[in-house]
């Protein structure tokens, strides 16, 4: 085992321990056939292996500050069925939180043992 392998086995062990309840949901939009078509839109939801807490002191990206609602999402990369994308929807207590921005961590994704999610609440 290399180390990042290592540290990914620990991320996804301390996530899974944590028990806590997200779910990841992506939309996608499928281009219709014909032009006078309207397209059709689908919605998959994914459980992971997450913890969420506040956003303290930083900012949710890069023009607004951070608001109450702003939840900041540690999700394990090990085993995790989808990588986090803007936009896509964090499920947290019944609520959703648009991802405003997602970071490996490590910054080189094909070695991420975990990743950091900064989201807000959707209106």
């Amino acid at each position: 085992m290399t180390f990042y392998t290592d540290m990914q086995e620990a991320a996804l062990s301390l996530l899974t321990e944590l028990d806590q309840t997200v779910q990841l949901r992506r939309l996608t939009i499928s281009e219709p056939t014909n032009p006078w078509e309207k397209p059709t839109f689908s919605a998959t939801t994914y459980n992971i292996y997450a913890v969420a807490d506040g956003i303290y002191g930083k900012r949710a990206d890069g023009n607004e500050m951070v608001v109450a609602s702003d939840v900041m999402v540690i999700m394990a990369a090990s085993g995790a069925p989808v990588t986090p994308q803007i936009n896509d929807i964090i499920l947290l207590n019944s609520k959703e939180h648009r991802i405003v921005w997602a970071t490996p961590i490590p910054a080189d994704a094909s070695l991420a043992a975990a990743y950091e999610i900064a989201a807000r609440l959707a209106a």
